[in-house]
């Protein structure tokens, strides 16, 4: 007997989608350690913060706030608020990029997730610095309006 697949959600849709759009960069929903290589290549969360779905198609059209982080500089680095800045923006021109739309999300590297199919990402918002977080680390929060469906 087969397990049923689990429904994708929107905050593993989101990452999948970043991991094609931001290559290089880990995307996760939780913030990991700072080890090397994020303090080489930043790190991306997803949270979702509203929206609604398609009440005839089963659409969804979730806001996402994507948060684009660095931790404090090591010796011998850029500033973090640079890094973190420039996350962002790339994250921002990737919703202009064609040939991330229509994509197929594979969720099965997070769990039994079915997979999902990303029709649209649109930006709703500039990249917006977050100064209050107590950590140290630098934070650009982009808010993108995704349109996908399950498969």
């Amino acid at each position: 007997m087969t397990t049923p697949l689990l429904l994708p959600i929107t905050r593993y849709v989101a990452a999948g989608w970043l991991q094609l759009a931001v290559p290089g960069v880990g995307v996760d929903i939780e913030l990991p350690e700072a080890d090397s290589t994020v303090r080489q290549n930043g790190f991306i969360r997803t949270a979702a913060a509203g929206g609604s779905p398609d009440v005839y198609v089963p659409m969804r059209e979730p806001v996402v706030q994507v948060e684009c982080w660095f931790p404090p500089p090591a010796s011998g680095m850029q500033a973090s608020w640079a890094r973190a800045e420039q996350l962002a923006n790339r994250v921002l021109s990737a919703t202009y990029n064609g040939a991330l739309m229509g994509r197929l999300i594979d969720l099965s590297t997070v769990g039994n997730y079915a997979p999902a199919r990303v029709h649209t990402v649109t930006a709703l918002s500039e990249p917006d610095a977050v100064e209050e977080d107590a950590s140290d680390w630098s934070r650009f929060d982009v808010d993108l309006l995704f349109r996908w469906s399950p498969v």
